[in-house]
């Protein structure tokens, strides 16, 4: 289960680019073979993913002292 966590994060939580995260998870996949489960659930999608990229700046700014939205 931690070899998925660490590809989800390689994937989601990285500043790479998608080609630049989809290598290090092809390398991770050869070291832990259940990672290329989550490798062929992306080859088989025909709709693409979504990876949101925002700016630290731009979540302090919509988060007040309190945590809360405004």
């Amino acid at each position: 289960m931690q070899a998925i966590r660490n590809a989800y994060k390689i994937l989601y939580r990285s500043e790479k680019t998608f080609d630049e995260a989809k290598a290090e998870i092809e390398t991770l996949a050869q070291q832990q073979p259940v990672v290329q489960q989550f490798l062929d659930f992306f080859a088989r999608s025909t709709r693409g993913i979504i990876r949101l990229s925002y700016a630290k700046s731009s979540i302090d700014y919509r988060i007040g002292r309190r945590g809360n939205l405004r």
